[in-house]
């Protein structure tokens, strides 16, 4: 083969061409990787920025009890169950064989009657705003002796408890479990 003449035009704008092709084709590919990167980037992003996160209030005023669900994030929170536990983390039945799952199961008639409450959240979603579900709502006249009686009893029975609910986001991603005790309602005793 004989040597090449580098001094030719013609083989000066095919080595020209060809190093051009490489260029870009490299420029091709850093551009295929930084788009990819930028994806996944915006993906996560957009995840985050949808996230719901789920809050219990608890509150025992002298003539108050309230366990409300708040979704404290920036996204629709779907919840996918909600579970109660006695004092040593077990699960127990109702005399139907229901799991007790919610603060109003574990109450007996006598103790329900004013009690506001909301059951039956599998698959509901809450949205960040003003308006929590409330699990257990107790207001009561302070002047009858028998409504404070049941406001002792409901936080007796509330205090040795534990609540966990499990949620998802809108993109169906299980989220950190909200838990924790209800101890807080042995913390006061009112007259």
């Amino acid at each position: 083969m004989p040597p090449t003449d580098w001094t030719d035009p013609q083989n000066i704008i095919a080595i020209g061409t060809t190093l051009v092709a490489i260029f870009a084709f490299v420029i091709s590919c850093v551009s295929i990787i930084l788009a990819k990167k930028t994806l996944e980037q915006q993906q996560k992003h957009d995840r985050l920025s949808v996230r719901p996160i789920g809050i219990f209030e608890l509150f025992d005023g002298k003539d108050e009890i309230r366990i409300w669900l708040h979704n404290q994030g920036t996204g629709p929170m779907i919840i996918k169950s909600v579970e109660m536990f006695n004092e040593r983390g077990q699960k127990e039945k109702d005399r139907k064989g229901n799991f007790k799952n919610y603060p109003i199961d574990w109450l007996d008639q006598n103790n329900r009657r004013g009690v506001e409450f909301r059951t039956h959240l599998e698959n509901v979603a809450l949205i960040n705003g003003p308006n929590p579900f409330r699990l257990l709502y107790y207001k009561l006249d302070p002047t009858d002796s028998n409504q404070r009686e049941q406001r002792d009893n409901i936080l007796v029975i509330l205090k040795n408890l534990k609540i966990k609910m499990n949620y998802t986001d809108i993109y169906n991603e299980l989220q950190d479990s909200s838990a924790g005790t209800l101890n807080f309602f042995g913390r006061t005793r009112f007259d």
